[in-house]
């Protein structure tokens, strides 16, 4: 029996991941959802490991250094806008 597709989830990628997956896909003869349908599969019946548990930190940690990063660039640019502005009304 198989079973209904009924909810759908985005996630971003890196360039490279995205890449890899549609290698990957392609070399099986099979879709990229698909592929990564399985892949997810199999790292949520693996996710308890030690291996899993490293892979979740790292990934942890890569995402709050993104949003960091997205936060400082926004402060610079507001900072940016603000001495513009500044120079235009003198």
């Amino acid at each position: 029996m198989s079973r209904s597709l009924d909810a759908k989830q985005t996630i971003a990628l890196t360039t490279e991941d995205r890449e890899s997956i549609r290698q990957q896909a392609r070399f099986r003869g099979i879709g990229n959802g698909l592929l990564a349908r399985v892949c997810l599969r199999y790292g949520l019946q693996r996710i308890d490991s030690p291996e899993g548990e490293e892979l979740v930190a790292e990934e942890a940690a890569d995402e709050r250094e993104r949003i960091s990063a997205a936060g400082r660039a926004n402060i610079e640019r507001r900072w940016n806008a603000k001495d513009d502005n500044n120079k235009k009304e003198k």
